[in-house]
């Protein structure tokens, strides 16, 4: 509770304050006005993308998508896997509101980096939930990263006797 009671009174958190990903289904705005970027800086500066090597984006944003079961009661709304964007409609428990997160997965030189938005449709503040929401998010993101196979960057070992 202390850590819901010390959160800032926002209502929209983002993985990169600069970038944001975009809601496209719901009327969030674009940018991050500079109030929110500045409370997300001061507050939340733990909550970054999420950098992959060894991986390309179509396997990174798989799992992204399987890493939505992580919320229990969240649903996607809109995939397009092509440009790598994830949107979900997430119900708290309590009170059964409605919150966007929206997920965007691309390559960043030799890595596939993501990020991730949460915004609440009603209030001025979210008691640190949207903040919560991205980390449990990207941990089952990393987890199910964790679980897949690595994509084969190397040749295989030759087989006894078959050098």
């Amino acid at each position: 509770m202390g850590a819901a009671l010390s959160a800032p009174v926002i209502n929209d958190v983002s993985t990169s304050v600069a970038d944001p990903p975009v809601h496209t289904k719901s009327s969030h705005p674009a940018v991050l006005s500079d109030r929110v970027k500045e409370a997300i800086e001061k507050h939340y500066s733990h909550i970054q993308p999420l950098r992959v090597s060894g991986r390309d984006a179509a396997t990174v944003f798989a799992a992204t998508k399987t890493a939505a079961s992580s919320l229990p009661r969240a649903s996607i709304v809109h995939e397009d896997a092509a440009a790598g964007v994830l949107e979900l409609l997430d119900v708290t428990a309590l009170a059964r509101f409605k919150d966007d997160v929206a997920v965007r997965v691309r390559q960043s030189g030799n890595d596939v980096v993501v990020d991730v938005r949460s915004a609440s449709r009603v209030g001025k503040g979210d008691l640190g939930a949207n903040a919560a929401r991205i980390q449990k998010y990207l941990a089952a993101v990393q987890a199910e990263l964790a679980d897949a196979p690595a994509a084969a960057t190397q040749a295989a070992p030759a087989a006894p006797g078959k050098l």
